[in-house]
């Protein structure tokens, strides 16, 4: 392993250890809270909410942004393959033999790396860059940018969140400093560039046709699957999800704005039973993602997961009068 690298993990462990040492019911609990609230399902259901329910348009901008972040997120991890802090620092940990979410001891039940001087949660995966702090970058400055609140709030959001966030992450023990670091840093990357230059890619973009969009999208997705054979669940999530938007004619068939407060209620409620049944119901049909062909069909079911949400539940709404279109488009 190299020495670089060792010597990076080791001042991280000793600096997660001195972070350790104020432990006390309260931060655990924060930890605990950012950890479990503020992955997947927050993003998903203000997406969703956006999408849904606000407006189709920025609900994309800001789907596309994170889904392609934790795409790269995913890519730089399988390159780099580091394992987390609990497992480097644990006698049971074996460079030669480690592979990622090998966690717990058949033979026992409990966790093979529970003797780690800094010990906390234990998830799956590699560990650098970290994927909560990337996430929380990418995201919350984009939505913090469209609220209509004073600039400090905005302000608020969009660091103080983010850097709650990626502290959590070394006080339960799952990332080194530097994962955060560099996670929080390249999440900046994506929302500020969203900020900056979206609608200037946008314009070019929508200038092509349809076919050559899909085609652009297709191709960047075969790169994200290149770099990061062994999950293809992001990739799969953004090429569906820019396909069904493209599709839907850049969403001019479904305002989202438009509807009484419980047609969007109905909205979000329908639409998420439906994503649920098509993601639950294939992930108890396809094989698992360590078997053959396991990564195609995640691959497929992420992919239509995010296709539903922008082509197929949009459509549904319609269908049984819970939206309308948008200005100057016929019924």
């Amino acid at each position: 392993m190299d020495s670089a690298w060792t010597s990076i993990w080791d001042w991280g462990i000793t600096f997660i250890q001195g972070l350790q040492k104020i432990s006390c019911k309260p931060l655990d609990w924060l930890a605990l809270l950012l950890h479990y609230v503020f992955n997947t399902p927050i993003y998903l259901f203000i997406l969703l909410l956006y999408c849904w329910c606000i407006n189709m348009h920025k609900g994309m901008k800001i789907g596309t942004t994170v889904l392609l972040s934790c795409s790269i997120n995913g890519a730089i991890k399988g390159v780099l393959k580091a394992p987390r802090p609990y497992q480097y620092s644990s006698s049971s940990f074996d460079p030669a033999t480690y592979k990622p979410g090998e966690m717990i001891d058949p033979a026992t039940g409990k966790s093979i790396y529970a003797d780690s001087p800094v010990f906390r949660v234990e998830e799956s995966g590699y560990s650098t860059p970290s994927g909560h702090s990337q996430c929380a970058s990418a995201f919350w400055p984009l939505f913090a940018a469209d609220m209509k609140w004073k600039k400090i709030w905005k302000i608020l959001l969009a660091v103080l969140l983010p850097c709650l966030v990626a502290i959590s992450r070394n006080y339960l023990g799952v990332h080194y400093p530097t994962d955060v670091l560099m996670g929080l840093g390249i999440g900046y990357i994506f929302s500020i560039g969203c900020l900056l230059f979206s609608n200037k890619i946008s314009a070019l973009f929508n200038k092509l046709n349809k076919i050559y969009r899909i085609l652009v999208i297709a191709v960047i997705t075969v790169i994200l699957n290149f770099l990061c054979p062994e999950d293809t669940s992001m990739a799969g999530a953004f090429f569906g999800f820019i396909v069904g938007y493209i599709l839907m004619d850049n969403g001019k068939k479904f305002d989202a704005s438009k509807g009484k407060w419980w047609q969007k209620l109905l909205r979000l409620g329908f639409g998420a039973f439906v994503i649920g049944v098509i993601y639950l119901g294939l992930k108890m049909v396809f094989p698992g993602k360590e078997e053959p062909w396991g990564q195609l069909c995640r691959f497929i079911r992420y992919g239509l997961s995010g296709f539903f949400i922008t082509f197929v539940c949009p459509w549904l709404f319609r269908l049984c009068k819970l939206g309308e279109p948008e200005d100057g488009e016929n019924k």
